[in-house]
């Protein structure tokens, strides 16, 4: 998973998992699959996740920021082996 925080520091960020049945609009077994990281402010960062290896099919990308405001940037469930940025594990 692709993330690259610009505005408010994260104290932490972490992948989150879940089973979507789209023929009965539920989602099932949230699941953490990610340690807890943290990307320093204008850094580049791949989070390894176990999401698809989980059975899950959708990807959510939990961020706390330890303050009022959200951290701000961009993120991405799509991300390749073949990339200059940081990995994070």
């Amino acid at each position: 998973m692709y993330c690259y925080p610009q505005k408010y520091a994260a104290t932490y960020t972490i992948v989150k998992g879940s089973y979507y049945n789209s023929a009965t609009c539920n989602r099932t077994n949230l699941r953490d699959c990610s340690g807890e990281v943290r990307i320093p402010l204008g850094v580049h960062g791949i989070i390894t996740n176990s999401v698809r290896e989980g059975g899950c099919n959708r990807a959510r990308l939990y961020i706390n920021s330890g303050k009022e405001k959200a951290t701000q940037g961009v993120w991405s469930p799509d991300s390749t082996e073949n990339s200059s940025y940081v990995v994070f594990k």
